[in-house]
């Protein structure tokens, strides 16, 4: 019997690791199955995942000097790549709209970060090892050391490493198995501004984005695994699509009418909102979208009361409020045409060869910060293949719509092509490939 950690640190975790056949199928194998969250005390969770080989830890926040140690390892090892360096502005205003903007003191002692770390050599300045060491040491045990001790695991799963970090140094201090299970295909560029902490294997999603590791941080082919995507695979094999007529009934839609849905980002990000539901409404009312209603999913923390009476006027929901994986697939592949703002939403909707559209624009600007989330490759690239399209403004929307509408196999070959290319096979069977994987690391580790 081996032992397997599961670091799960927010729902996402929980819909895209635990929830999966990775977990399943170690579970039905009778490995002890370790999940560390800040869930664990949660009964609910604990009904659904437990089982007589599953153990709950609570997770623990790493301490204040673990959060520093951490801070000038990435400042260390800050890439310098052009694609990161622009990704790294494009975010940069995606904070400032959530009211996370760098504020003069961290500027400060970033700076101060930098010279300090500028006078040593290199080769002592970006040694993993090295680090590895300075963070263990400022990392309290009960953050991380205090449950290897306890359970000595064989392997342990992260995802992009946020709170995380303490569990892949202490895997490279006792020369553990730990596998990066969920990097989507825009991690390379908009989830890692420093080089990533090294781990035994990466699952990738598909060969583009292994290409983008290598290519943007340097991590090295030999620890980089396609498998597919994880996370879809019950969408590519399990799922199993409501009769659209009782769903459309759950939610207040009219079943014979085509459906238009917009997943509205939060207004401090993306104050055009307004704009993009009158301009839908419009061109319904005027006949331009012909017998199409619209139904706007807004991102969660969205104040939805700025828009007054226009709410009376839309069928609408709180992301947060309907999250399962049921309800958004069921979204996407009953849905005749997607638009969101620089979402993966849109990605997803290719799982079930929707048509969708970006908006490029802010207000009646075509060049406005908005417009630089598709400069990043991922999204570049999917709009030069057609997958998804990009809107430059309102008129161009409603055009992009009604081809969806009234042609929605336009474009079908490249969303199709797109998908295979991402997530490397649709089979359903990246949890699998991931276990083979693990299985075939510890024969050499």
């Amino acid at each position: 019997m081996r032992t397997y950690f599961f670091i799960i640190r927010n729902p996402a975790r929980v819909n895209f690791i635990l929830r999966t056949d990775l977990f399943r199928m170690l579970k039905e194998r009778e490995d002890r199955l370790v999940i560390v969250s800040p869930f664990s005390s949660d009964p609910a969770f604990v009904k659904e995942f437990g089982g007589a080989s599953v153990v709950f830890e609570t997770m623990v926040a790493p301490n204040r000097l673990a959060h520093t140690a951490a801070y000038w390892r990435e400042q260390a090892f800050a890439s310098v790549h052009p694609a990161i360096q622009f990704a790294r502005e494009v975010h940069a205003g995606i904070t400032k709209g959530f009211g996370q903007a760098q504020g003069t003191v961290w500027k400060i002692k970033s700076l101060i970060r930098a010279a300090a770390l500028g006078v040593l050599p290199r080769s002592i300045r970006r040694s993993h090892a090295l680090w590895n060491r300075i963070e263990r040491f400022c990392t309290k045990a009960s953050v991380a050391r205090t449950l290897f001790d306890r359970y000595a695991p064989d392997a342990v799963f992260v995802a992009t490493a946020g709170e995380e970090k303490s569990f892949l140094v202490e895997c490279s201090a006792r020369g553990i198995v730990s596998c990066n299970v969920d990097s989507n295909i825009d991690a390379p560029q908009l989830r890692y501004f420093s080089e990533p902490r090294p781990v035994t294997s990466w699952a990738l999603f598909g060969e583009p984005v292994k290409k983008q590791m290598v290519a943007f941080h340097h991590v090295p082919e030999s620890s980089l695994a396609v498998t597919g995507a994880l996370r879809y695979d019950y969408l590519f094999r399990e799922f199993q699509p409501s009769e659209r007529a009782a769903f459309f009934e759950k939610l207040a839609l009219d079943p014979r009418k085509k459906l238009v849905v917009y997943a509205a980002k939060i207004s401090k990000m993306y104050p055009s909102n307004e704009l993009v539901i009158k301009s839908i409404l419009d061109a319904i009312a005027s006949g331009e979208l012909l017998n199409t209603q619209l139904f706007v999913r807004f991102d969660p923390g969205h104040d939805v009361s700025r828009y007054g009476t226009l709410l009376n006027e839309i069928v609408w929901e709180m992301a947060d409020l309907a999250s399962s994986r049921d309800h958004v697939a069921n979204l996407l592949y009953h849905a005749d045409a997607v638009t969101s703002i620089a979402s993966t939403f849109n990605m997803e909707a290719m799982i079930f060869d929707t048509p969708s559209t970006w908006i490029a624009f802010d207000g009646n600007r075509s060049d406005g910060p908005t417009s630089k989330h598709y400069q990043l490759a991922v999204f570049d690239d999917l709009i030069k293949r057609t997958a998804i399209l990009r809107s430059d403004s309102s008129s161009q929307l409603i055009n992009q719509l009604k081809e969806a509408i009234d042609k929605p196999e336009k474009h079908s070959g490249a969303r199709k092509q797109a998908l295979l290319d991402y997530y490397h096979a649709t089979d359903g069977n990246a949890g699998k490939r991931i276990i083979e994987l693990i299985d075939g690391l510890f024969q050499k580790h």
